[in-house]
């Protein structure tokens, strides 16, 4: 069925099978709707109830005149895929480029500014640092040789001397030395061992988060460490405690074993009865190139025991415990 248009400037057919598919037509019959009464009622549609020419029919007819929307994009369309794909390199790239200034940023920082506004120690202060660096070497050389330059120490005044056989790999080796010179009852621990598998788990064993203590976090590994210490040398230490009451208890280590120093201290701080009557003031710690260990404010809470002697920019006393992980990781590869 076709419908003739009466106008006399405009003469052409109007088709049903048209309505659905000429862009042109459409909007030619949208004007003439507009600005007419003309209706014209395709055989698809089905007729309303209300009269023809009303404003209600005339608002119906347009909106069925109106240029439908064109359909978004599927998903999974090939357009789509291939825009998604041709986004993925740059990203990549981007990410490569801040991963690499991230570890650039890491490899190239230099520490020895991070105590630039700190004061100056006293002569006072530094001198036990070379005599608890003697007893942390002491762990490394046979018992015939502690008398020999340069640990120049006396052989008789150790009392206990632990090594990995004794310890099981729960800790680095340690020895307990009675300084009576300095009235001294001194804990030094080894530092790092690197063929020893048990001193990577130690350092490894932690997240960052995962252990809390007193408030704040600290390394989980060397904690459990300092806890063993104590446990087997707590007897030990009360009784040379009660035997020198003027002497005090000191705390040494390098490297992982400083660090396990600082945990022992903070721990026997906060169980002084265990030790008898020992006082916070008789207990201190001098802990060499320490690994990171405990949270910024048990640092400063436990500044006045625990002392860390850190040259410049040492490599594992500014490594943080995220690049740890990574590190972690690569071990794990490798090994």
């Amino acid at each position: 069925t076709t419908h003739q248009h009466l106008a006399p400037n405009l003469n052409f057919v109007l088709s049903s099978n048209q309505i659905g598919s000429d862009y042109y037509f459409k909007k030619l019959l949208r004007i003439f709707v507009y600005y007419s009464e003309l209706i014209i009622i395709p055989q698809n549609l089905s007729v309303p109830s209300y009269s023809p020419g009303s404003d209600r029919h005339r608002r119906n007819i347009r909106s069925l005149c109106r240029r439908r929307r064109p359909r978004p994009a599927r998903r999974n369309s090939p357009r789509r895929r291939m825009s998604l794909a041709c986004g993925l390199p740059l990203l990549e790239c981007v990410y490569c480029l801040g991963c690499a200034r991230w570890a650039w940023k890491r490899c190239v920082h230099s520490g020895h500014h991070d105590s630039a506004t700190w004061g100056h120690a006293a002569a006072a202060d530094f001198a036990p640092v070379p005599r608890m660096c003697r007893l942390v070497m002491a762990n490394y050389a046979p018992p015939d040789l502690l008398a020999a330059p340069p640990l120049l120490l006396d052989p008789s005044n150790v009392v206990r001397r632990r090594t990995y056989a004794d310890t099981g790999g729960r800790v680095t080796p340690y020895l307990v030395y009675l300084d009576h010179a300095h009235a001294d009852i001194v804990l030094a621990l080894r530092g790092l061992n690197l063929g020893r598998e048990s001193d990577y788990a130690l350092l490894l064993d932690n997240r960052l988060g995962k252990r809390r203590f007193d408030g704040g976090y600290v390394h989980n590994g060397l904690l459990r460490a300092a806890g063993w210490v104590l446990d087997k040398e707590c007897d030990l230490l009360r009784d040379l405690l009660d035997r020198y009451p003027a002497y005090t208890l000191t705390f040494t280590g390098h490297s992982l074993g400083a660090g396990v120093a600082a945990m022992l201290t903070m721990v026997v701080v906060l169980n002084l009865d265990k030790l008898g009557k020992v006082e916070r003031g008789r207990t201190r710690c001098y802990a060499m190139a320490p690994a990171r260990c405990m949270s910024l404010n048990l640092a400063v809470r436990y500044a006045d025991v625990i002392n860390s002697v850190v040259l410049q920019d040492d490599f594992l006393p500014r490594t943080a415990t995220p690049l740890e992980d990574i590190f972690k990781s690569i071990l794990c590869f490798v090994g």
